[in-house]
């Protein structure tokens, strides 16, 4: 009889066991592009583009071996030489699916644009489809080369 009082007493405790505490905030996405996921250094792994006539070319990042991110702006490194005039900022419209790239150059104190496009991004890996133009009606819809597009490719540098 102690015994079978025994197991039900241990069975009862067990049974009214606190739940185990939620965790606040969620896990970052793996494809997460917002400015937060953005800070820090990218490699630059490949630049294609193929021109307004329909020519493909190769290795179109002109001799930038990496980008640094931080805030809104990004600093295009040659040879890990930075380059002050190589400073863009950058807004990435998340809201967008896939996410929308605008690239802005500071001229006399004022932003001007100067590059759309779009922007994705899986693990340590982030394309950038893009057209050098100012206007925002020009962002292609789409990850794909077509005439007048770059496509960049960008790797978090470890």
């Amino acid at each position: 009889m102690r015994r079978i009082l025994l197991i039900a007493l241990a069975a009862s405790v067990s049974a009214f066991a606190p739940a185990p505490f939620q965790k606040h905030g969620r896990a970052e996405p793996h494809t997460a592009v917002g400015p937060a996921q953005m800070q820090g250094r990218w490699q630059v792994v490949s630049g294609e583009l193929l021109d307004e006539y329909g020519v493909w070319c190769e290795d179109t990042v002109w001799g930038i071996v990496a980008v640094r991110v931080a805030g809104n702006e990004w600093t295009f490194l040659m040879q890990d030489v930075e380059h002050q005039d190589n400073n863009t900022r950058v807004r990435i419209d998340t809201s967008r699916k896939p996410a929308a790239i605008d690239l802005y150059l500071d001229w006399s104190g004022q932003d001007a644009l100067w590059a759309v496009g779009l922007i994705e991004r899986v693990g340590d890996v982030v394309r950038i489809v893009m057209v050098r133009s100012g206007s925002r009606e020009d962002r292609p819809t789409q990850f794909s080369l077509s005439r007048g597009r770059e496509l960049i490719t960008l790797r978090r540098a470890r």
